[in-house]
């Protein structure tokens, strides 16, 4: 798995699992949540990212009960 740190007040960082292809969002206080289908190429764009945090709300907009 490969991770990416975030600055930001609730999510600590994210994991990319390519084995069920899925991005799991880890929180400060313990939590997480995992959104798929997300694809190895939408997680190296996060990754290369100057504004990880922006990426993300994009990447997840929409899916698995996020809101768009």
């Amino acid at each position: 798995m490969q991770s990416v740190s975030l600055d930001h007040k609730q999510i600590a960082f994210v994991t990319f699992d390519p084995s069920i292809d899925a991005l799991i969002i880890h929180f400060h206080k313990g939590d997480y949540r995992s959104i798929s289908p997300v694809l190895s190429e939408e997680f190296e764009t996060l990754a290369a990212a100057d504004n990880k945090v922006d990426v993300l709300c994009k990447l997840i907009a929409g899916r698995n009960g996020w809101p768009a």
